[in-house]
């Protein structure tokens, strides 16, 4: 959360704040589904959507069928206990069908023709009203039309921008989206099954958002060691999409070094963490775990060095005259097996803000499992035995998607002295990356062959090198200053084996 922005957030909070927006309103399927559109429009629509319906609750559906036609951006409607949305809804979508080539140039709502037939015979809009609308997405052929979309864009793109607009009916449009005032309040039960979740991201409960729907339904995603309970890897993090809109401010990436070895094999540079992230001070998920106090966020750069698949190692030094020492090596491929386009993604995003949280314990969004917690707890007179105490563990002993396996949590322990009352920016400077990537050129592998390549190929050198926070690493049996050279030289070998 942004520095000086309290617990218990409202809806109008997360919508007004640009990076409030970006890292707890979108989910990953949210910014997917905006194919390309900046997420400042989808900001700007949401403010005008939910003044008029004053809605709290919103969802971002990974799954839209039929899986051809225009994906959800966003819906609101009867939120269940399992955190799927029900009933009669609206929402928001683009003009692109998934396979279609070109960018979207507008976003539309829509809604279910049972809904607006409602509000019509009701009175509270005339019956010129449906003629606003367009038949859209019906059960079948022979079936009548379930959804409608609205004929004229909420916002349109156009020579000079994007221009969100609510205001080409006469008012007919506001009375509609008005009279769905208190229609999608959560039941109390809902409520109480997201309170964690909610409690993890500083919302009250009247900021149920598409980020806070994903992590309630998929819980288990993002646990970064294989010795964690929660550890499938996974691409996406809980407090997520950091730094990714703001595409005419981004800037260029500085790298400490860049090497290019051979343009079609693989591409290396390095990163000084404070060249890449933000690091501001916020509230602890718990009194006594008062450590836990920082919120590191990406800065908003050109995302080109981040894509693509390969293998990454992240460095520590306690002082700036030391060497840089490994301590983890993972892999990036812009998902799993089948998962799409493999030169892509955003490993920055989606990998490294999180690492700088777990490794160091100070992030405010980490979570532990229990053995980890249980570690702690053998040593009484150590800051982390707090972890395992019940008040805190209800908090962070799940899956936040900022997950910190045992061997990163000891990490932190042994390097506490240096890193227990640092602040923000005094943490940075000890974190550096080295990032050895396939060029796109690479051979003639497909996706899913580059995928298998890597993930090997990251097997081979956490083997090698045992870093000491990988999972695989059996406790003190971990290497020690092994130098960025060191680590590119065994990357590049595993990759073009």
């Amino acid at each position: 959360m942004k520095s000086g922005v309290t617990m218990n957030l409202s809806m109008t909070e997360v919508l007004c704040d640009t990076s409030l927006f970006e890292d707890h309103f979108c989910s990953p399927t949210t910014v997917k589904n905006l194919r390309g559109v900046p997420t400042q429009v989808l900001q700007k629509v949401m403010l005008e959507l939910h003044q008029h319906t004053a809605c709290n609750v919103f969802a971002s559906p990974r799954t839209w069928t039929p899986a051809g036609s225009e994906q959800c951006i966003v819906v609101a409607g009867s939120l269940g206990i399992d955190g799927r949305t029900r009933g009669n809804r609206i929402g928001l979508c683009v003009d692109r069908q998934p396979d279609d080539k070109d960018d979207p140039g507008a976003i539309y709502l829509w809604t279910n023709t049972a809904l607006v037939n409602e509000i019509t015979a009701d009175g509270l809009v005339s019956h010129n009203f449906a003629k606003m609308w367009v038949n859209w997405r019906s059960l079948g052929e022979t079936r009548p039309e379930k959804y409608l979309r609205l004929s004229v864009p909420v916002a349109q793109k156009n020579n000079s921008g994007w221009n969100v607009s609510f205001d080409s009916d006469i008012g007919e449009l506001i009375a509609f989206l008005t009279a769905l005032r208190g229609r999608y309040e959560p039941k109390p039960a809902t409520s109480k099954a997201l309170s964690s979740t909610l409690k993890l991201f500083g919302h009250s409960d009247g900021a149920i958002t598409p980020a806070i729907i994903d992590a309630y339904r998929h819980p288990d995603e993002d646990a970064p060691d294989t010795d964690a309970e929660f550890d499938q890897p996974k691409p996406k993090s809980v407090v997520r999409n950091l730094g990714r809109s703001k595409q005419a401010l981004l800037k260029s990436p500085q790298p400490s070094d860049a090497y290019t070895g051979n343009a079609r094999e693989v591409i290396i540079r390095r990163f000084e963490a404070h060249s890449l992230f933000s690091a501001q001070p916020t509230m602890p998920p718990a009194p006594s775990v008062p450590f836990m106090d920082t919120a590191f966020r990406c800065l908003n750069l050109d995302p080109e060095p981040f894509q693509a698949a390969g293998l990454y190692g992240i460095f520590f030094k306690v002082t700036a005259a030391q060497t840089p020492s490994l301590i983890y090596v993972g892999l990036y491929r812009n998902g799993k097996v089948g998962s799409g386009p493999v030169f892509g993604g955003n490993v920055l995003r989606d990998r490294w803000v999180k690492h700088i949280a777990t490794c160091s314990m100070r992030g405010a969004n980490v979570g532990i499992g229990k053995r980890t917690a249980q570690t702690m707890r053998l040593d009484p007179n150590h800051d982390f035995a707090a972890l395992g105490e019940p008040n805190v563990a209800e908090l962070i002993v799940k899956d936040t998607g900022c997950n910190a396996g045992e061997n990163r949590a000891l990490f932190a322990k042994g390097q506490w002295s240096v890193l227990r009352d640092a602040t923000g920016k005094d943490i940075l400077p000890l974190f550096s990356f080295s990032y050895v990537r396939l060029s796109a050129f690479h051979g003639v592998e497909g996706d899913d062959g580059i995928r298998r390549r890597v993930s090997a190929a990251e097997d081979r050198v956490k083997k090698e090198l045992a870093p000491i926070c990988n999972g695989e690493t059996l406790l003190g049996q971990h290497k020690t200053h092994v130098t960025p050279e060191q680590f590119e030289t065994s990357a590049t070998l595993a990759l073009s084996a």
